[in-house]
């Protein structure tokens, strides 16, 4: 009699679970994304390293232009603080000379206006127009000419002393004639002639050495000089006189070789003339 069976398989079995062959990719898969997700996670950690810089930059930048703003700002400010201090002290000057102007002594009145014009020098062609328009309006012809004689007077001294102060060895000195200038002789044709007069031995000078580098103090006074005479030439009202014009236009094209700046500047102005 054929022997009962329990009824099993006698295929073994196996102990891994259904469908246990997606499980087996997983690893490879991972590996297989591994680079693609560290090449993606890069990416958007440089982009935002990279906005972040921008923005950085951004900022400075901005901070830059509001420190920019606020010294414009400030300079403007002090710059507007020194022009009040200076017309109070204009006025004091003038204060302080105001009864002997108006006085009767006739020296007094002329050493008056010779005080004021080497007080105030960027005043002084100003001044000789209030003081011939005065003598106009009074009766004393023969006192009022004295005074307008002794104004003219002290007016041409002061140009020459100006003239002189432009082609200073000292740069204090010059740089403060040049302010002065523009600030009240831009419309004085008998400066202008000086100033060239004067700066065209200059440019002989510096022409003779063919217009090389300067080596001491005058060489540097001479290079200064050319260029302080143009950058007024800058300021100056074109004169309506074409002979006048010429002649500026004739020392512009002159000055011009004594350095890259003067060349510039001279190019720059020449059309005026």
């Amino acid at each position: 009699m054929p022997e009962e069976t329990s009824g099993a398989s006698d295929t073994p079995v196996s102990s891994k679970p259904s469908g246990s062959g997606a499980w087996d990719k997983i690893p490879g898969i991972l590996a297989a994304l591994n680079p693609i997700l560290l090449l993606a996670i890069g990416y958007f950690l440089n982009s935002g390293i990279e906005r972040t810089k921008v923005a950085i930059e951004q900022t400075k930048v901005q901070i830059e232009e509001n420190s920019a703003k606020l010294q414009d700002l400030k300079t403007a400010a002090e710059t507007a603080t020194i022009a009040v201090h200076d017309r109070v002290d204009k006025v004091k000057v003038i204060s302080d000379f105001l009864n002997d102007l108006s006085g009767p002594d006739e020296r007094r009145r002329s050493l008056a206006i010779e005080a004021i014009f080497i007080a105030l020098p960027d005043e002084a062609a100003r001044l000789v127009k209030v003081v011939e328009k005065f003598a106009a309006k009074r009766g004393d012809i023969a006192a009022d000419n004295k005074d307008v004689a002794a104004a003219k007077d002290a007016l041409a001294t002061t140009r020459e002393s100006l003239v002189a102060d432009m082609f200073s060895v000292a740069r204090p000195t010059r740089q403060a004639t040049l302010s002065t200038l523009e600030r009240g002789w831009t419309n004085d044709l008998p400066i202008v002639d000086l100033l060239i007069e004067r700066a065209m031995s200059d440019v002989k000078s510096r022409e003779a050495t063919q217009w090389s580098k300067p080596t001491d103090d005058k060489s540097f006074q001479q290079l200064a000089s050319i260029y302080n005479t143009v950058e007024f030439l800058s300021y100056f009202r074109a004169p309506v006189d074409q002979q006048q014009k010429s002649r500026i236009a004739a020392f512009l094209v002159a000055a011009a070789p004594n350095s890259s700046d003067t060349r510039l500047l001279s190019e720059k102005i020449k059309d005026r003339f």
